[in-house]
This record gives structure tokens, C-alpha cells and sequence, in this order.
């Protein structure tokens, strides 16, 4: 489609406007293809989301059912998380361990733990063939 387009000086000067299906057309496909993408991306998330809920969901089971005490410490050797059987031990509900030091929970155990804990950290590495039992005021270590 050809118009015109009249300068100051009222000289016309001719030029061409694209239809606006033809500038439409790209944008319309780039938008289409990016939906694509989302809805691909939200396809994978919503999987991995599903895997680990799943992973979850083991690790708890496992970890409720142990008839070990279990616990999870941050690298400060703060509680994250305990099972029923080490509250048990402890003598302190599930909840009062949450954020707390080994120190705080179990005070005359911590020089013993603390250095374990902190060498599992620095390492990566697990501690194998050791073993803790503790009663009220009773440790006794087997290595």
C-alpha cells in the first residue's frame, strides 16, 4: 500500500507502510514459540518438584522409622531436624531441638560430637564402625 507523506516545503514524497498482518506475523510466532517454551520449562519444573517431594516423603519415612536416634545439623551443629527417637533419648520434645547446638541440647556429649560433626563438614567424608549410646547422664562409646 502506497501513500504519500507532504514535507514542510509541500513537496509529497512517496512511501510504503507494510500491513500490519506482515509486522503482526513475527511477533505472533516468536510469542507462540516462547509459550511453547514456558509451558515446556513449567512441565519440567512441576517433574522435578514431584521428584523431590517423593524423595522427601522417603527420607522422612526412613528417618521416622529409624529405631536409631537421627538427626540433621547445619554446619554451625544446629539442629535442622531429629526423629522421635532421639527426642526420646534426649528427653526433649522434636520441636525444642530445631536450631539449637549440640551443646545446647546435649551438653555433656558435645566435646565428644562437636569435632565429629565439624570433621564430616571439612571432609564430605562419613564416619563408619561408630557408635554412640546415651541414657541420662550415661555415655558409653564403642568405636
Amino acid at each position: 500500500m502506497g501513500l504519500a507523506k507532504k514535507h514542510r516545503a509541500g513537496v509529497e514524497t512517496p512511501f510504503a507502510i507494510e500491513p500490519a498482518v506482515e509486522i503482526a506475523q513475527p511477533i505472533e510466532q516468536r510469542v507462540e514459540e516462547r509459550t511453547a517454551e514456558l509451558v515446556g520449562e513449567i512441565a519440567e519444573r512441576k517433574q522435578a518438584e514431584d521428584a523431590l517431594r517423593e524423595s522427601d516423603a522417603q527420607l522422612n519415612a526412613y528417618f521416622n522409622s529409624s529405631p536409631a536416634g537421627m538427626s540433621m545439623l547445619d554446619r554451625q551443629l544446629r539442629y535442622l531436624k531429629v526423629n522421635q527417637r532421639l527426642a526420646d533419648i534426649t528427653g526433649l520434645p522434636i520441636e525444642e531441638h530445631k536450631g539449637k547446638t549440640i551443646r545446647e541440647i546435649v551438653p555433656l556429649l558435645a566435646d565428644m560430637l562437636e569435632p565429629l560433626y565439624l570433621e564430616v563438614f571439612a571432609t564430605g567424608k562419613p564416619i563408619f564402625d561408630w557408635e554412640l549410646s546415651y541414657q541420662k547422664n550415661v555415655v558409653a562409646l564403642s568405636i
